[in-house]
């Protein structure tokens, strides 16, 4: 049952008397940096510091602002909201409720208020202390011996950090001796990034504050009672993940794919040792207590994190993300992609996860602790092969099996706007060994699939939209798991190649969706650089020096950007208008389109055609593409010149879908 409440506080109010917040143990570490919780403060800070300024003007110079006005200010303003939140009551004691979504922000909220105690308790002005009291009382329980309520934290963190929180937070006047000893050394290193972010966000907090004058802190203390925010209750705790996973993922995108499969992960086991315990006491699994369930994803936890939080130390928190969309993706199609409504695609997708987390569960032979040891570093290790996302080893040299199948992803690489990953993890995994390397007698078939795939998805970028795009390589994708011969979807006939060669063709060519025209252009870089090898003619640069094979950045070409040898933009009489009788016509043609540096790009800007060859030439040297160094061989820049680049080209990039077809 889902309980909508919306705006005007909490159900009940925040931090209320009787009120308490637990954090599931499949939640996510705290994972706001110092940069997050400054902006989070800052906001806050800003409109409060603006009313205490009118407030100040508003008073006789040298005098005070009334301890009524600065009371009732808050009142009269449109108070911060602090977002959406999704929470589910505890049916084992009244006024706990579970947090899915808002953990960071009432965590460093928490943060917020201890500071707000801590410089109150500072000083020595009337009413802090009582001040410090409330900030105290605001984000701990007092015990109330008559309604039965202990003295306990409003939000109880994760088992492992609770006692770095208590000493940060909880505990008055010991604040800015736990931040100095863990950031002097003098203190035990804290156990995870989790605690070294809750250290470092304490401390930029408190001297945040510090900084402020005690009139800002009492009216910060008093707008954050005036501040929003919208929930949704619901009545137990797997609905509320489900609904958190269908809103995260059409809304506002707060968990990455790795942070929802990583709960679906825990949840999935915390289930399965539910419905086991319950079998041996032959009874439903719902008779097994809510506490049951919580202790038995503690103890995954504790077994999970140490591992996790290595694979997140050693690859990267988006790497990891973009690892596990790829898994699921691979498996389950390719209509699961970032930014599409969840009710056009897949109206289940949390229950989705958690069968696939389920099913890896089941594949590594034991619980998630084994599954992250072992089958998602070679799942990892497969990804990363696919997607080169390596750790700045030297490419397989040129020539080599390997070497091949490195130039092939790379080419693929360059195609990012389609989701050709998850194809190409479907077939590839089965062909891989465990550090990511091709098994030797599957080679050639890998390289006539990435070939095939490679031809696929470049006349699809520049051919279809995005949607029949993701279309089409999901019919490729379904061809993989069945079973089915994909080179046979992927064959491209005289009219698809007709219909590519018009694509190259066109003369609005260099203004296509962003990053089409990069990806044509290093594909024809590519293309030139072996046609050139395999006639025994160097790419040289003006001058006769040889253009540097190794500036040539395969893959993605990092540091290169779209030049137009025509400007965009030719001024009237200028020695462009009288070389080039209709500029708009050939502007955007391919044929007037090479690659340059950045910076080059920015210096050669409009100038005319012999500055900027001289401006390539000094700025580029022997980093120089070989589309570039072409350009720099021509006398004169004009329609004939760009007409002819424009056809030899197109000849060049679609010589190997010929070669294919023959």
């Amino acid at each position: 049952m889902v309980t909508p409440l919306y705006g005007g506080g909490w159900p009940p109010q925040l931090f209320a008397d009787g009120v308490r917040y637990v954090l599931p143990h499949y939640q996510r570490n705290y994972s706001w940096d110092v940069d997050r919780v400054s902006q989070f403060l800052q906001k806050l800070l800003v409109a409060v510091k603006t009313g205490y300024e009118e407030l100040l003007a508003a008073v006789p110079a040298g005098g005070a602002i009334p301890k009524e006005t600065l009371r009732d200010w808050p009142a009269t303003q449109d108070a911060e909201n602090f977002g959406f939140m999704v929470l589910f009551q505890d049916p084992t004691e009244d006024g706990l409720y579970g947090v899915v979504d808002g953990q960071q922000r009432m965590i460093t909220l928490s943060f917020i208020l201890a500071a707000l105690r801590e410089c109150f308790l500072a000083s020595d002005a009337p009413g802090d202390a009582e001040c410090a009291g409330e900030m105290h009382g605001v984000i701990e329980q007092r015990a109330q011996v008559s309604r039965g309520l202990d003295a306990v934290p409003r939000v109880t963190v994760r088992g492992a950090d609770a006692p770095l929180f208590r000493a940060l937070s909880l505990t008055p006047g010991a604040m800015q001796a736990a931040v100095a000893a863990v950031e002097d050394g003098r203190a035990a290193a804290v156990a995870s990034k989790s605690q070294a972010r809750m250290v470092a966000a304490q401390g930029a907090v408190l001297r945040a504050l510090q900084g402020e004058p005690r009139g800002v802190l009492r009216l910060l203390a008093s707008y954050l009672h005036e501040c929003q925010c919208e929930t949704i209750v619901c009545t137990e705790q797997r609905t509320a993940h489900k609904l958190f996973g269908t809103l995260n993922f059409v809304g506002s995108l707060q968990l990455e794919p790795l942070d929802r499969f990583r709960s679906a992960v825990i949840i999935a086991d915390e289930q399965r040792l539910i419905e086991q315990h319950a079998v041996r006491r032959k009874a439903s699994a719902l008779e097994v207590g809510s506490r049951g369930a919580l202790a038995a994803v503690a103890s995954i936890q504790s077994a999970l994190e140490p591992t996790w939080d290595a694979l997140e130390g050693r690859h990267g928190r988006k790497t990891l993300s973009d690892a596990i969309l790829n898994y699921i993706q691979s498996r389950r199609g390719l209509h699961l992609v970032k930014n599409v409504r969840i009710d056009d695609v897949h109206p289940d997708l949390p229950l989705l996860y958690e069968e696939e987390a389920g099913w890896l569960l089941d594949m590594a032979g034991g619980g998630a602790e084994t599954f992250l040891d072992d089958s998602f570093t070679t799942l990892l290790a497969h990804y990363r092969t696919i997607t080169s996302a390596g750790d700045g080893t030297p490419p397989p040299a040129a020539g080599t099996r390997q070497g091949r199948t490195a130039a092939l992803l790379a080419s693929l690489r360059d195609c990012y706007q389609l989701p050709w990953a998850p194809v190409a993890a479907a077939y590839l995994r089965p062909r891989l060994d465990h550090e990511g390397v091709a098994l030797p007698g599957l080679v050639p078939a890998v390289d006539a699939f990435l070939a095939a795939l490679d031809r696929y998805v470049f006349f699809l970028l520049l051919t279809q939209s995005k949607t029949v795009g993701w279309e089409r390589l999901d019919v490729v994708l379904r061809d993989v798991h069945a079973g089915a011969d994909p080179l046979l979807t992927m064959r491209l006939g005289g009219g698809d190649l007709r219909q590519l060669r018009e694509a190259l063709a066109d003369p609005r060519l260099g203004a296509k969706q962003k990053g089409v025209p990069g990806s044509v252009l290093r594909r024809a870089e590519a293309a030139l650089r072996a046609s050139r090898a395999h006639h025994g003619v160097a790419a040289a640069a003006p001058g006769g020096a040889p253009v540097n094979a190794a500036a040539a950045r395969p893959g993605g070409g990092h540091g290169w950007t779209v030049e137009h040898v025509l400007p965009v933009t030719v001024k009237d009489g200028s020695a462009w208008a009288r070389a080039v009788a209709d500029p708009a016509a050939v502007r955007q043609c391919l044929g007037n389109l090479t690659l340059l540096d950045v910076g080059t790009n920015s210096r050669a800007s409009n100038r005319s055609f012999g500055h900027k060859k001289a401006e390539y030439e000094r700025r580029e040297g022997d980093r120089m593409a070989a589309l570039t160094a072409e350009v720099v061989s021509e006398a004169t820049w004009d329609e004939r010149v760009i007409h002819r680049r424009r056809d030899r080209l197109i000849d060049l990039l679609l010589e190997p879908f010929f070669d294919a077809s023959s």
